[in-house]
């Protein structure tokens, strides 16, 4: 499963409910049928996930667009660790500058593919790989280990989701 629909968001509610509650709820409606599965977790660009704080203001399209891309990549680390008896695995990765209607510059862009996205699916040395964020290549990209784990994850998206 590729959780790539998201958007840009406009609101602080906006983003919760359409940048992270939208994936979680559907990954873990899906628990049962996602046995020795990969979920996917589109996200944004390395250098915005490695540099952005994690933080809660979500002021401006600047904050709220910092917002999603955390706190997308601690939901992965989360859901990661929630499916890992299931054998499923969860990781995320960055599309690449794709044409997409997410933004005005995304319009014009020609590349509409995301090979990375074909290889993170189907590859079997990725088989048992999860709690990775992954650039357009399909590298892994190495995170500050302190902002972003399962500790942090739970404190930080227990405001948005109660029941972890």
């Amino acid at each position: 499963m590729i959780h790539s629909a998201g958007i840009y968001p406009t609101t602080s509610q906006y983003n919760i409910d359409n940048n992270l509650l939208s994936h979680y709820y559907l990954t873990i409606s899906l628990l049962k049928v996602l046995n020795d599965s990969r979920v996917l977790i589109v996200t944004g660009n390395p250098q915005a996930i490695k540099l952005a704080p994690i933080c809660e203001k979500q002021l401006n399209d600047m904050l709220r667009a910092a917002w999603a891309v955390t706190h997308k990549t601690l939901l992965m680390y989360l859901l990661a660790d929630k499916l890992r008896v299931t054998g499923t695995t969860v990781n995320s990765f960055f599309p690449g500058d794709v044409k997409s209607d997410l933004m005005a510059y995304t319009k014009s862009l020609t590349n509409t593919s995301v090979p990375v996205a074909r290889l993170l699916s189907l590859d079997t040395k990725l088989d048992h790989i999860t709690g990775h964020f992954f650039d357009e290549n399909g590298f892994s990209v190495d995170l500050n280990s302190e902002k972003y784990n399962k500790s942090v994850a739970t404190s930080v998206l227990s405001e948005y989701i109660t029941e972890i």
